[in-house]
C-alpha cells in the first residue's frame, strides 16, 4: 500500500503518534489545531500546517509532506522525560531525598512563584512544540543530581567543624 500525500485528521493523528510517541497531541487538540476558531488560533504551534478542503472529500485534509516538514523543524529532545518520568528518575537516583511528584510539578511550572521555590541550578522544563506536556532533559537532571551529590559529600559531618 502506498502512502497517500494527504491525510485526514484521524490519519494525521495516527501519524503524529507514530512519530512523536507519548509527546503527540491528543486527537481533540489536533482537531482544534487543524480547524481553529478565532480564539484557538493562539494555541496552534508556530508553523503548523493548515488543513484544507479537498475536492471530492467530505473532510478537511492535511499534507503529509507539510506535516513531515513541521516535525523536522521542531524535533523533540532525544533524552526528554515527562514530569512523571523525571520524578521516577529522581526517586531512583536520590531515593528518599527525591522531591515528591507535586513538588517537582511546582518547580517545573513556569510561574514566578514556583521559580523562587526551585532549588538553585535545577533544570527548567522545556515546551516541545506540538507536545501536550512539558519535558526535562535527562542530561540536565543528571548534572543537577551530580551537583547535589557533590555538595552533600563535601559537607562536614555533624559536629566535625566544632572539633577543629
Amino acid at each position: 500500500m502506498t502512502e497517500r500525500p494527504i491525510l485526514t485528521v484521524k490519519e494525521a493523528h495516527a501519524y503524529l503518534v507514530q512519530r512523536m510517541g507519548r509527546f503527540a497531541p491528543t486527537f481533540e487538540t489536533l482537531r482544534s489545531w487543524l480547524r481553529p476558531s478565532f480564539r484557538a488560533r493562539r494555541r496552534v504551534p508556530e508553523g503548523f500546517p493548515e488543513a484544507r478542503k479537498v475536492l471530492g472529500l467530505r473532510r478537511h485534509a492535511i499534507s503529509r509532506d507539510e506535516l513531515e516538514a513541521w516535525l523536522t523543524r521542531n524535533p523533540r529532545p532525544a533524552d526528554a522525560l515527562t514530569v512523571r518520568e523525571a520524578h521516577a528518575y529522581l526517586v531512583d537516583a536520590l531515593g528518599s531525598f527525591a522531591p515528591t511528584l507535586e513538588t517537582l510539578r511546582t518547580w517545573l511550572r513556569p510561574s514566578a512563584r514556583a521559580q523562587r521555590r526551585m532549588p538553585e541550578g535545577f533544570p527548567e522544563a522545556l515546551k516541545v512544540p506540538g507536545a501536550r506536556k512539558r519535558v526535562v532533559r535527562q542530561r540536565d537532571l543528571d548534572a543537577w543530581i551530580d551537583r547535589v551529590n557533590r555538595e552533600w559529600t563535601q559537607r562536614p559531618e555533624r559536629g566535625e567543624h566544632k572539633r577543629r
